[in-house]
């Protein structure tokens, strides 16, 4: 993007001058509809959003206004150069002339070289991507995330001017209904005359969907495979006077459904998860499915360990430690008492990560490129079942059914670039599975071409 003070002059300029009312005005433009909709005085958007965000809201603000002519005034960047341009180099005239002739879009991200470059595919205007020389952009953009911004052609090179709003897929998808509404019974070849003046629209849906995470903060929810919350719960049975370590190993072997790892572990196993199903959000967005399972495919649906004088089941569900505890209590009879249990939140367990409890001395970790080598080999494993299982946002067939139809193929790449994208901010992009290579499946599925 534009370097901050290749428009400082101008900031200063509007701030000192007859401007300075155009600007205000033209901020209450593009930020009066969200603020009225969550009751918030425009003065408080600072408070709110905080500095980062409130500066990016401004300068979409302020590229709008150089991109206006008024009638009487005319505009803002010739009467700035009239008086000011002297002071300002050849390459900064040349940037607020092509600002001046931009218009905002919605962009798709893909082929990020970070440090470099990315390409930019227009979702509103259509077209062939375009590459786009960005430093800064590329080392926190990821493949199929969307953003707003105003690109601009300066000779043979594409940029990004400074004012960017990053969308989540659902906000984007309604801002293009919005725009899809504006541009109600226009052709595609309007297309640049309708974005020229829908600045507003973009920072109001932007807007709304900030102060409505800002104001209300959503925890996000976690489920296991059944379907219930996770709750990590740790039933411990004491054994009964006289009992021995090796007489409950004895009973809990005999139980269908555990699986021995060791003398002192079992893993109760359930029936096989199917991969479309691992580790994934939701269909509808509103929790995370978080599934633990084996290489041959069984769902892992708790562990137990055998101590010195106790038996602890660990499970991650309330309802899971109701049934483990069942399970070894007819197992283990008159070996054990009554299970005593410790139930854990996400959110407890996230306090006491923000509150530093239960920090220890670090102990020792598979090396980074060891792990990185087997996460991705079990991941090449779980997308290579996938594509022959049923997946519901296909239509409930196989990926490799789907692309067998050109709705099906649509249907497709948007599996593939949510789960990319998704897989990309893993661990804010430093988990191993942030740089799994997807490449792969578009290849294997025949869109690849469809990837740029």
């Amino acid at each position: 993007m534009a370097k901050a003070h290749t428009l400082s002059g101008l900031i200063r300029f509007i701030g000192r001058t007859e401007w300075e009312g155009a600007f205000a005005e033209r901020f209450l433009d593009h930020v009066g509809q969200a603020c009225d909709a969550f009751d918030v005085e425009v003065e408080d958007l600072d408070d709110i959003l905080g500095h980062v965000l409130s500066s990016t809201l401004r300068g979409c603000v302020l590229e709008d206004l150089v991109t206006v002519d008024y009638e009487e005034d005319g505009n803002v960047v010739d009467a700035y150069l009239e008086r000011r341009g002297y002071a300002e180099s050849g390459g900064t005239k040349r940037y607020m002339h092509a600002l001046r002739g931009a218009v905002m879009s919605l962009y798709e991200v893909s082929d990020v070289v970070p440090g470099k470059s990315f390409l930019a595919r227009d979702l509103i205007r259509g077209g062939e991507p375009v590459r786009v020389l960005e430093v800064s952009g590329t080392k926190t953009l990821k493949a199929w995330d969307r953003f707003a911004a105003r690109l601009l052609r300066l000779g043979s090179e594409w940029r990004m001017a400074g004012g960017i709003l990053l969308f989540d897929r659902e906000t984007s998808e309604q801002l293009i209904e919005v725009l899809g509404e504006l541009a109600e019974g226009e052709s595609v070849a309007d297309a640049a005359e309708i974005l020229a003046h829908a600045a507003p629209a973009f920072t109001t849906v932007w807007l709304a969907d900030a102060l409505d995470r800002a104001l209300h903060p959503r925890m996000p929810t976690f489920q296991n495979s059944d379907g219930h919350p996770i709750v990590m719960c740790t039933s411990s049975f004491a054994m009964q006077a006289g009992v021995t370590a090796a007489g409950c190993r004895a009973a809990l072997s005999a139980v269908q459904g555990l699986q021995g790892e060791s003398d002192s572990f079992f893993n109760w196993l359930g029936a096989p998860c199917a991969p479309s199903s691992r580790a994934r959000p939701a269909e509808n967005g509103a929790a995370t499915t978080l599934v633990s399972f084996r290489d041959s495919g069984e769902t892992v649906l708790g562990n137990i360990e055998i101590e010195e004088s106790t038996v602890v089941l660990s499970t991650n569900s309330r309802e899971r430690a109701d049934l483990g505890e069942a399970m070894i209590g007819d197992a283990l009879r008159e070996l054990v008492c009554k299970p005593a249990r410790e139930e854990r939140t996400v959110e407890e367990m996230l306090a006491d990560k923000r509150a530093g409890v239960g920090d220890t001395e670090a102990s020792p970790q598979v090396p980074p490129k060891i792990a990185k080598a087997v996460i991705h080999e079990h991941l090449d494993r779980h997308y290579r079942a996938t594509l022959d299982q049923p997946i519901p946002t296909l239509g409930n067939v196989s990926p490799r059914e789907a692309v067998r139809s050109a709705p099906g193929r649509a249907k497709v790449v948007d599996w593939l670039k949510y789960m990319e994208n998704h897989a990309a901010k893993t661990g804010g992009g430093a988990d191993p599975i942030a740089s799994y290579d997807f490449q792969w499946i578009w290849r294997e599925l025949g869109v690849a071409d469809r990837r740029a």
